[in-house]
Parts: structure tokens; C-alpha cells; sequence
């Protein structure tokens, strides 16, 4: 049991209570094995050339540490093959020890990815993979919907809450765009962000018709992580970071928002954006 209390303390604090200064840069530490290192230096350039990081300039640091493959204990998940576990104890040291404020995990053993305190992405996984699992752990949950029931027992009973995810039934029917408003304005995370011009039904029924707005304008589509067994919804119905893992991400305003938030408040204060940048190298040169 002190063991268990012990590496819990540790991950909590590689994930957001380390030993860092108030106001310096927001440090992610990439720990990796040399067989992945030409990964991981890519994986950094990659991140620092994404909204919303280009626009933080020296306000975000990016280093890599090299541990052996052996101790970073990193492996295919047994029931859920599209997982990686890891020995999270190793890692969380590593990035404690960093001074980091998020750790991240990559790997040449094993194929995928995994989410939690500390994301985990393979080096052979595409690169999007390591950006979707970081913003796991920045408080964004899956846009497609889980269908194995390893998934529904483990990851959806109960469901976790996210800011990209709003869980609720709806009513049966709803009298008109203003009731349906009134009823859920508490239940969408991103209700703010709806504008005038967006209805939330399709009356009689709950849920914006795909196609009818802006797909960048976020409304209230149905879809996400259990889906399949919890009425859920999100607020894109487009592809995103979250939703597809296999092409060039696209991160939509409202994520961007979540996750400048999230990191925040890991480092203690908010961040002053900046102009985007594309020359990532240029903006964090070194280890």
C-alpha cells in the first residue's frame, strides 16, 4: 500500500506539482529510448509547430531525456491492443527530476498509444497519436465512440467527464431552440461558445443537424467516447484531434481554449500568446 501511495505521489507530481518556479516556461519533458530518439525529436518539433503552442514562443520548453528501453518498461497493452503501458514510476522521476510540468512517454517497444498523467505514444505510431494522448492529459476526452467492451467496462462505467464531452439524456421532445437552451445550458461545457446563429435541435428533437452551420462553429452533435452506451455529445461534427489520429490534426478554437486553461494552470500563470510560429527550431533550439 506505501508503494502504491508512493508512485502515485510521484506521477502527481511529474504531472502537475513539480519543484518549478511560478511563471517560468511551461516544460513538457519528453522521456525517451535511444531507439526512438529520431522520433522524439521530431515529436518535439511537431508539438511546438501546433496551435496552440506556436503561439507561445519562449513561454513553452520542450526537452527530451534519453532512459534505457529496459527501464522505461514500455509495452503493447495485453486486453487492449491499441495501448501502451509503461513503468510510469520511471518516467514520472524522470520528469520530476526535470522540473516538468507534463511528461510524456515515447517508446520503440510496442505500437500505440495511452492517455492518463502521462501520455505515451509508440515511435512507430503516426505523430498525431503522441498530440492526441498529451491532450488526454490536458482534460480532452475521445470524439469517436469506444466499441470493444474492454472499453465500456474500463473506460465508461462510469464515463469520465471532459471538457469536450457533454453526457446527459435528453428529453423526449422540446418545445423549441429557446427551452432546449434553458434546459441544458448547465450540461455543455462549451455552451458559451454556441452563438445565436447555432440551434442545438433538430425540434422536436435534441442535437444539431450535421451540415446545416459552420463546421467550425462549435454546436452540439452526437458522438464521443461511450456513446454507444451513454447519451453523450461534442461540439464539433468534423473530424478533430480527437476524433481522427491518423492524419494532419486539426484542433478547433474550443480545444485550443481547454488546453491553454489546463496548462495555465500547471504552471501558475496565463500565458501572453504570441504571433504562430513555423519555425519551430528556431523557438526551442536545444535540449
Amino acid at each position: 500500500m506505501i508503494r502504491l501511495f508512493t508512485l502515485l505521489f510521484i506521477i502527481l507530481c511529474a504531472g502537475g506539482f513539480s519543484d518549478v518556479a511560478i511563471g517560468a516556461p511551461f516544460k513538457m519533458v519528453i522521456v525517451t529510448d535511444p531507439e526512438a530518439r529520431a522520433a522524439a525529436d521530431r515529436t518535439r518539433q511537431f508539438i511546438l509547430s501546433q496551435p496552440p503552442f506556436n503561439r507561445l514562443g519562449s513561454q513553452l520548453e520542450i526537452v527530451i531525456l534519453e532512459v534505457s528501453a529496459e527501464n522505461m518498461g514500455c509495452r503493447t497493452h495485453p486486453t487492449m491492443p491499441r495501448q501502451i503501458s509503461c513503468n510510469y514510476g520511471i518516467l514520472a522521476e524522470f520528469g520530476a527530476s526535470a522540473g516538468a510540468h507534463r511528461t510524456i512517454g515515447l517508446t520503440s517497444r510496442g505500437s500505440g498509444g495511452a492517455g492518463g498523467s502521462i501520455p505515451i505514444a509508440s515511435a512507430d505510431a503516426h505523430i498525431s497519436v503522441v498530440l492526441h494522448e498529451l491532450f488526454h492529459s490536458l482534460g480532452l476526452g475521445d470524439e469517436y465512440k469506444y466499441d470493444q467492451p474492454i472499453e465500456r467496462t474500463s473506460l465508461c462505467n462510469p464515463p469520465q467527464k471532459y471538457a469536450n464531452l457533454a453526457m446527459f439524456p435528453p428529453d423526449s421532445s422540446y418545445s423549441s431552440e429557446d427551452a432546449a437552451r434553458s434546459r441544458h445550458a448547465r450540461d455543455i461545457p462549451w455552451f458559451g461558445w454556441i452563438t445565436d446563429d447555432v440551434r442545438i435541435t433538430t425540434l422536436p428533437g435534441l442535437g444539431t443537424t450535421p451540415g446545416l452551420f459552420d463546421a467550425g462553429k462549435p454546436a452540439l452533435y452526437p458522438g464521443g467516447a461511450c456513446a454507444n452506451w451513454t447519451p453523450t455529445w461534442k461540439p464539433y461534427s468534423g473530424r478533430t484531434i480527437m476524433s481522427d489520429l491518423q492524419n494532419e490534426p486539426v484542433i478547433p478554437p474550443w480545444h485550443q481554449t481547454i488546453i491553454l486553461k489546463e496548462m495555465a494552470a500547471l504552471r501558475g500563470t496565463a500565458f501572453d500568446l504570441v504571433p504562430e510560429t513555423n519555425c519551430p527550431s528556431c523557438a526551442n533550439p536545444g535540449d
